[in-house]
């Protein structure tokens, strides 16, 4: 039931794409476009406004990623007949460029819009800058690195993904008047803020140009009186493997994600035995693009994954993997 679901949403998606596509040509914007209300950094009366406006954002990125995603996805599907004297990876390179050139425009069209440059949207610029120009990529690393580093061959901020959409270019967020999140040094962020712990994660499955990472992990998040309370997740994602020239570049890539029934994620209560049962479970979900996440609801107990198995098929117009994996505990 849950294929089919899926399938029935990709193929809306696909559809809605041809009548709202972004952009459909080669034309790349100006990264540093002039904003016209530049916000140099976020103002919240509370964390409950903080967090109403990380969903706004995250919503607004997410509407423009299923139309790039979709796009990406019909038109690697079907590649015109003469081009098949290119090669495959030829192929698979330029498609790649025609989507990670859809997803830096909405980055920019994005800032243009909230009129905030955020520490996550260097980071996710960084990403699709590596396929089309890798000399400005490696200038934001360098002139950001304070705030960023590495994770499974992408570049990530140092702060919780969602809260980065936040953070300005100094690692700087003002919560009820007082400067939040500000960076001592790359290794330590004073404030408490919502991030990603306790993450058991490998390889689902890899062939060629293609890997695609599972992951399970809690989310800690904080009230607007300082009380934490956790979300467990699962997540799957694709990574990309392309050469120009002899320099391999790592991008994301959107893919469609066939989980089987009985695909999850097991958790265990902290300092329980390791070789009990799971005090709950999380399913692997279908769906498409770069990365799929199922999120669970609230909870005050803390808990860590403790294992679980993976059968999924995973597709591109280019190649398709399955994988049926159990795995462990963390150590």
């Amino acid at each position: 039931m849950r294929k089919l679901k899926s399938f029935v949403l990709m193929t809306l998606f696909v559809s809605t794409s041809l009548l709202t596509s972004c952009s459909s040509n080669d034309d790349l914007k100006e990264g540093d476009s002039s904003i016209t209300k530049n916000i140099e950094i976020m103002n919240f009366a509370s964390r409950k406004n903080m967090q109403d406006k990380i969903d706004e954002i995250i919503a607004l990125k997410n509407e423009k990623e299923i139309i790039a995603s979709a796009e990406f996805i019909k038109s690697n599907k079907y590649v015109n007949s003469q081009e098949q004297k290119l090669s495959a990876d030829e192929i698979l390179i330029a498609e790649l460029k025609k989507y990670h050139t859809n997803v830096l425009n909405n980055i920019y069209d994005l800032r243009e819009q909230i009129g905030f440059i955020s520490i996550q949207s260097i980071a996710d610029e960084i990403n699709s800058l590596n396929l089309i120009n890798p000399a400005k990529a490696n200038e934001l690393k360098i002139k950001y690195k304070s705030l960023l580093t590495e994770y499974q061959h992408l570049t990530v901020t140092i702060f919780d993904e969602r809260l980065a959409n936040v953070i300005n270019l100094n690692g700087e967020v003002i919560v009820n008047g007082e400067k939040d999140f500000l960076i001592k040094n790359s290794q330590n962020i004073t404030g408490k803020y919502l991030r990603d712990e306790s993450v058991n994660s490998g390889v689902a499955a890899s062939s060629g140009n293609l890997t695609i990472y599972y992951s399970a992990g809690r989310e800690v998040h904080e009230n607007d009186l300082g009380f934490k309370f956790y979300r467990y997740y699962t997540q799957l994602s694709a990574i990309a493997i392309v050469y120009t020239g002899f320099i391999p570049t790592f991008v994301p890539v959107p893919v469609t994600y066939n989980v089987d029934s009985g695909s999850l994620a097991g958790f265990v209560q902290v300092n329980s035995n390791p070789f009990s049962d799971y005090a709950f479970t999380y399913d692997y979900i279908s769906g498409f693009g770069p990365s799929v996440r199922n999120t669970g609801g609230k909870s005050n107990t803390l808990y860590k994954p403790a294992g679980g198995n993976l059968s999924a098929t995973f597709i591109t117009s280019y190649t398709t993997l399955t994988c049926n994996l159990k795995y462990n505990e963390i150590p």
